[in-house]
């Protein structure tokens, strides 16, 4: 026999205008073994999909948190089938915010669940400033802007973490710290304007340090392709596809079942 909990919270919510108000929500996890976090591979993809193509963090975005007690999606719809969502229930409620100015806890992050097809939607919403990582760690839009300012003046990512954490006093996990940054960068929509003649478009973000490691010098007369050969053995990568395998990987890097998702 398969049962549905239902849990009823009260949650105190700041609409469009800026005004509180409370908002009944019952919660009903859904049936057939779905959960959340999914672990589902099917889920995964459809959730990294929707993210992907409808929550791309444009190139010009708002860098000043907004610090909020509660993180409700805004979502009323499904993407896929239209339906209405079923109504917030709690994710986190003792999550974490990291900004440039301090760190903020026991905050309460939400998600949504399509009672039709189960697909979830987590809170994300760059116009407050915030970037949600994983329900249970936020960081701000500033702490982001502050780590690629840095990566692009070559310096590394736990020298950045380390200063982090003695500006703020605080001890911070630094992986945690760069699976949000590369979780941020994924959603965040580039312009690839360096071309090879070669290879195609590659991002203008340097990640990490990996890819300083891995140059080396190379004479342009030995990229020429040779005057006799047969195109059906020429192994050919689509760039944009390589790109968009990629930033799906690293998003479903956050969930429990990604290691089961092929793309």
């Amino acid at each position: 026999m398969i049962c549905s909990k239902i849990s009823r919270v009260k949650l105190k919510v700041e609409n469009d205008s800026g005004n509180e108000e409370i908002m009944s929500a019952e919660g009903i996890t859904p049936q057939f073994g779905k959960s959340y976090p999914p672990k589902e591979s099917d889920m995964i993809r459809k959730m990294c999909h929707y993210m992907l193509s409808e929550k791309r963090i444009p190139q010009n975005f708002e860098c000043n948190p907004h610090i909020l007690e509660v993180y409700v999606p805004t979502e009323k719809q499904c993407f896929y089938c239209g339906t209405m969502l079923n109504q917030a229930e709690i994710a986190c409620a003792k999550a974490t915010l990291l900004t440039m100015e301090k760190v903020v806890k026991n905050l309460k992050t939400y998600y949504k669940t399509c009672s039709k097809c189960y697909v979830c939607y987590r809170y994300h919403d760059h116009r407050n400033g915030i970037h949600n990582f994983s329900d249970n760690f936020l960081i701000g839009m500033d702490v982001a802007t502050f780590i690629r300012e840095f990566l692009h003046q070559s310096i590394p990512i736990g020298s950045v973490v380390k200063a982090l954490s003695e500006r703020l006093d605080d001890k911070l996990k630094a992986q945690t710290i760069v699976n949000a940054y590369l979780y941020f960068e994924c959603l965040s929509q580039h312009d690839y304007d360096y071309y090879c003649v070669l290879c195609g478009y590659h991002p203008t973000i340097l990640i990490m340090d990996l890819n300083r490691k891995i140059k080396f010098k190379c004479p342009l007369s030995q990229l020429k392709l040779p005057e006799k050969y047969d195109i059906a053995d020429a192994d050919f990568v689509n760039c944009d596809d390589f790109l968009d395998e990629r930033a799906t990987n690293n998003a479903c890097e956050r969930f429990p079942g990604h290691k089961h998702c092929r793309y």
